[in-house]
C-alpha cells in the first residue's frame, strides 16, 4: 500500500489507523478504520462448509454449505475538504452474518436515497456505482451482538450511514455523493474487465438455489450507459 500511495501520489486517509497485529503467520502491518465510503461496482457470493473449508456458489443446508462468503469489487472514496473523490479501488470481504450485514448496508443506503434518486431521474437505468455509499460502524456507543446457533460469536453489524437512514435525502446531498461522470464510466469498463472474477465462484446449477433458502440480489454491475448523462 506504501508502494501505492506513493507511485500514484494517493493520500491515506486520516481515519485510518496504522496498527501491528499478530496472527497465524506472526505480526503483520495493517490500516484500520471503522467505516468506509465506496461505490459499488459487483459482487460474488458462495457458501461455505464450516467443517471441510470447501464452497458451493448455492445454499445447501443438508450438505453443510451455509456459513455465506461474499466479496464486493468497489471503488473507493476518500473525504477532501468535505467532498468524496476517488482514491482507486478496494475488494470488501466478509463471511458468516456480517456477510449479509454488508450486503444489507450497502442496499439500505442505496433505498434511503432513492427517493432523491427518483427526483433527480436517476432510478432507471443508473448502477448503484454512481454515488458513494458510506458503511462500516457509527456512534459511541458499542453494538455487540452474539450470532451463530451453536459456536457463538459477537460481532458488531455493519450498518449504513445513519445519518442517510435516519433523515430525507435531498437532490443537493445527493449531488455530493454523485462519483461523478467520468468516475462512472470508469467504474463500467472495471465490471466488464472484472467479469471473470465476479463469475468464478458461480457455475450453473440445474436446481438453481432452491426454495426457503437466504437469497441475494443478482450483482449490481455498473453500466457506463448514455443514462448518466441527465444526471446533474
Amino acid at each position: 500500500m506504501i508502494e501505492l500511495v506513493d507511485s500514484q501520489d494517493l493520500t491515506i486517509p486520516e481515519t485510518w489507523d496504522e496498527v501491528e497485529l499478530h496472527g497465524r503467520e506472526g505480526v503483520y502491518g495493517a490500516y484500520l478504520t471503522r467505516s468506509v465510503i465506496v461505490a459499488p461496482i459487483g459482487f460474488r457470493l458462495r457458501w461455505l462448509n464450516g467443517t471441510t473449508g470447501e464452497s458451493k456458489p448455492a445454499f445447501d443446508r443438508d450438505g453443510g454449505y451455509t456459513r455465506r462468503h461474499v466479496q464486493v469489487l468497489c471503488g473507493l472514496g476518500n473525504i477532501n475538504g468535505g467532498t468524496a473523490a476517488a482514491g482507486g479501488y478496494c475488494i470488501l470481504t466478509a463471511k458468516g452474518y456480517q456477510a449479509g450485514n454488508l450486503m444489507d448496508a450497502l442496499r439500505n443506503f442505496y433505498s434511503a436515497i432513492a427517493p432523491a434518486r427518483k427526483a433527480a431521474g436517476a432510478d432507471n437505468g443508473i448502477a448503484q456505482c454512481a454515488f458513494w455509499h458510506s458503511v462500516g460502524t457509527f456512534g459511541d456507543d458499542p453494538d455487540y451482538q452474539q450470532v451463530g446457533s451453536s459456536a457463538k460469536s459477537v460481532i458488531t453489524p455493519v450498518v449504513a450511514h445513519p445519518k442517510y437512514l435516519g433523515e430525507e435525502i435531498t437532490q443537493e446531498r445527493l449531488k455530493t455523493i454523485f462519483v461523478g461522470r467520468e468516475n462512472y464510466e470508469q467504474y463500467g469498463a472495471v465490471a466488464q474487465d472484472a467479469e471473470d472474477w465476479l463469475n468464478a465462484w458461480h457455475t450453473p446449477s440445474e436446481n438453481g438455489i432452491g426454495a426457503g433458502v437466504p437469497s441475494d440480489d443478482p450483482p449490481i454491475f455498473a453500466d457506463a450507459a448514455d443514462a448518466v448523462s441527465q444526471l446533474f
